[in-house]
């Protein structure tokens, strides 16, 4: 998936499906917070508070892992030509990569990554007309 942000230009890659799994296990909370929110769609600003809750919850660590898991797969065009790693070892590269670009970034790996994980799933059955007697 290619994307532009603040004017730099992003190609974001694909996790292998162990890492995959290990994301979405971190993200199962959040996740799960998520089917609750349902009544709410309605009203968008009432659900922000529960996500938001779900989000403040995660532990640091699988907070760092999914960033890092999402941005090691991220590259970024460069001036010369080329693409360019956004993270190496655990480190961003790029001083300019600030909080918004880099949930977008994130966003948009977990967009490409878990589509067909969701697709996935099973989906429940209709319910059965009752028999008649």
């Amino acid at each position: 998936m290619d994307l532009t942000i603040n004017g730099n230009a992003y190609r974001a890659g694909r996790m292998d499906a162990r890492r995959q799994f290990h994301v979405v296990r971190r993200l199962a909370p959040i996740i799960s917070g998520l089917t609750d929110l349902k009544s709410l769609m309605g009203d968008p600003m009432a659900a922000l508070g529960p996500l938001a809750d779900a989000i403040a919850e995660m532990k640091d660590a699988d907070a760092d892992y999914i960033l890092d898991a999402c941005l090691a797969v991220v590259e970024r065009k460069q001036p010369a030509g080329g693409w360019a790693k956004v993270m190496v070892n655990g480190g961003l590269m790029f001083q300019d990569l600030d909080m918004a670009a880099m949930l977008r970034l994130t966003w948009a790996v977990l967009q490409e990554d878990m589509q067909g994980f969701f697709d996935a799933l099973p989906r429940p059955s209709p319910a059965a007309p009752p028999k008649k007697a």
